[in-house]
């Protein structure tokens, strides 16, 4: 029973990390997270303990903490390999890509975001297949190699607008619409970033 309440507890700590996450509150959110974090390690619950630090990831990775994102992030990948859940896997191999990305470690940023679509592409995640394509295309127009780019995120569009995920549209026309700025293709430009801003 004593095991049941601190997963029960480390549950509400959770929830309250993701409140003050998604309002922009880091500290909190990371005072939270780290409390459910060492809950769900104290009862043996792998589970609820990868999620914990996948939610701590995201929270350095905003703070610009990279390497502790990192860190927390391959913790939770490890976790979550062992209990083989396909789309949880998915979703933490694109955070690390996202992580390189942002460290200009484009090789290691492809490779993890790569191996995060194929999962997705396996187990039929459309949405998460837009999402991929939308960070694969961002890190081929940071390697200037805009062919590619324009074909990811012309493909994360496509996807998005076929499942009504509006609120992912947006990102994706303004990467769109910034490679063809960087081609000079102004037209091409400026309709993908007047319907981004739309």
């Amino acid at each position: 029973e004593r095991k049941e309440k601190k997963e029960s507890i480390a549950a509400c700590l959770n929830n309250l990390c993701l409140t003050h996450f998604r309002k922009g509150e880091y500290q909190k959110a990371l005072e939270y997270g780290l409390m459910a974090e060492k809950l769900f390690k104290e009862s043996n619950n792998f589970e609820g303990q990868g999620m914990a630090y996948n939610n701590l990831g995201l929270i350095y990775f905003e703070m610009s903490l990279f390497s502790e994102a990192l860190e927390c992030q391959f913790k939770a990948l490890k976790i979550k390999e062992d209990t083989n859940n396909k789309s949880s896997i998915a979703n933490t191999l694109g955070n690390i890509g996202m992580i390189f990305t942002k460290l200009f470690n484009l090789e290691k940023a492809l490779e993890y975001s790569t191996e995060g679509l194929k999962l997705r592409e396996e187990i039929n995640d459309m949405r998460g297949i837009s999402y991929s394509y939308n960070e694969i295309g961002r890190i081929y127009d940071k390697m200037n190699d805009f062919d590619k780019a324009i074909w990811y995120l012309s493909e994360s569009i496509r996807i998005k607008r076929e499942l009504s995920i509006l609120s992912g549209l947006p990102p994706s026309l303004e990467n769109l619409g910034m490679v063809y700025l960087k081609q000079k293709k102004y037209e091409d430009a400026e309709k993908c970033l007047f319907e981004a801003k739309k």
